[in-house]
């Protein structure tokens, strides 16, 4: 009985000590010493997750993370800086391989295409080709309309292809230039794709989910400043074959690339 007593004793100052100094909280490192303290928190809604990010005086983004052994599309959201989530991307790249940035409303971004069809329904198309075509036009037409020189040294050309699905992303790292935000986007790729989106909408096996809608009085504004140029006018006697970019879905409807 002396020996418990003993022991319990020496519990209890243990505790005791514990309350008195606490245990640290656990150890978040800074990956270089001007960096603010990180931040690394998770939300079930993507809404939760930028309310966080907006109240933060850290730099910090909203990364969605696909759910691993969840069912196909279950997303969770993370709220870190670019560079924490890099340094934890290196070390664990399998928990967060399927990670995409939420690109916020009004926010300045990068050009970008997300590229993909299904490889039994197209079974003569060349994805390589056709990536490496569509870049070319790209940067011509930012070339035509915004005087920007690009080349395919100036893509990151990702790859998530599958054995039924050809898949491709593509970032545009323009020098010194970016677009205003996903709007602009979209009006610059409708305009640039309205030759192959008129041919879509005229055949009777469209898809009409996968033809992008445009603001017409938008859409105008730009094709018209841009045929006023003197390159405009010759690409247009050119007349450049978009066909490349018409694939067919599952149920063998046209659609694009």
């Amino acid at each position: 009985m002396s020996r418990w007593g003993e022991r319990l004793k020496k519990v209890e100052q243990l505790a005791q000590s514990f309350q008195q100094n606490p245990l640290t909280t656990p150890y978040k490192p800074r990956l270089w010493p001007c960096q603010p303290s990180s931040v690394w928190r998770l939300f079930p809604r993507q809404s939760l997750a930028i309310s966080f990010a907006q109240s933060c005086k850290e730099a910090v983004h909203v990364f969605a993370l696909e759910k691993e052994k969840a069912p196909e599309g279950q997303r969770i959201y993370l709220v870190t800086s670019y560079s924490e989530l890099w340094h934890y991307y290196r070390v664990y790249p399998q928990s967060l391989m399927h990670c995409y940035e939420v690109i916020p409303e009004e926010a300045v971004c990068k050009l970008y295409f997300d590229l993909e069809f299904h490889k039994p329904s197209n079974k003569g198309s060349d994805g390589k080709s056709m990536v490496a075509r569509l870049i070319q036009y790209v940067c011509d037409k930012l070339m035509d309309v915004y005087g920007i020189e690009c080349s395919v040294e100036n893509v990151l050309n990702l790859d998530s292809s599958t054995e039924e699905k050809f898949s491709r992303h593509l970032i545009f790292m323009l020098q010194n230039a970016a677009f205003k935000d996903n709007i602009h986007v979209g009006r610059f790729i409708h305009a640039i794709l309205q030759p192959i989106v008129t041919k879509l909408r005229g055949e009777s096996g469209l898809c009409k989910a996968d033809v992008p809608q445009t603001d017409n009085n938008r859409q105008t504004h730009v094709v018209f400043e841009t045929a006023q140029s003197p390159d405009m006018k010759r690409r247009k006697q050119e007349e450049r074959d978009l066909s490349f970019l018409l694939v067919k879905n599952k149920d063998g409807h046209s659609c694009l690339f």
